[in-house]
């Protein structure tokens, strides 16, 4: 967790410097919440035998961000996210998210109340497994193509397409890589 707030705080300064030089002319801070869908297959290996895992989940999520436009429509930022799972979980024999976290660099191109993106940082996720046959920690690379559309100055709905590729070292079968893929469907609120 030490390792994403570091990288989340390097993410959310790059854009610190736009600030002074624009003073506040294309300057976004947003605060968006929503719902996520998605996959996870996770590969255990101890050696000589290797296992296999895949699970659905769904997450509510709260995400900060802060952001430069340029004049020419070209835009800039950084983004930090929290979900929390929502749904059944090892109790109920079923494998499932506990959290994800994130931290992005975002750039784009806003074609009137359209903006299209791309989104690239690093990710954490905790999963709770029953029977601990994969890791319980992961992290690594996220990645992500989105789209808002903004149904007014201060409002826009969002939905994005995301990568994840985790790993850990964590659990009972070794070395355990995790890749996943996900929707998520959320309303932006800019100030």
């Amino acid at each position: 967790m030490k390792n994403f707030f570091l990288t989340g705080v390097s993410a959310l300064a790059i854009a610190a410097p736009f600030n002074a030089w624009a003073q506040d002319a294309g300057l976004a801070y947003s605060v968006q919440y929503g719902i996520e869908y998605g996959d996870f297959s996770t590969i255990s290996a101890d050696g000589f035998n290797s296992e296999e895992l895949d699970f659905s989940y769904r997450l509510g999520f709260i995400s900060a961000n802060v952001g430069y436009d340029f004049a020419s429509d070209f835009f800039v930022g950084a983004s930090l996210s929290y979900g929390i799972g929502l749904g059944d979980g090892p109790d109920n024999g079923v494998a499932g998210v506990e959290s994800i976290s994130r931290g992005r660099v975002v750039g784009g191109y806003s074609f009137g109340n359209f903006d299209v993106y791309a989104a690239a940082g690093y990710g954490e996720m905790r999963a709770s497994v029953p029977g601990n046959i994969a890791a319980q920690d992961y992290e690594g690379q996220t990645y992500a193509l989105g789209m808002d559309y903004a149904f007014s100055d201060m409002g826009s709905l969002s939905v994005e397409l995301i990568r994840d590729e985790f790993d850990s070292d964590e659990g009972s079968k070794g070395p355990t890589e995790a890749t996943g893929k996900a929707v998520r469907i959320a309303t932006k609120f800019e100030f």
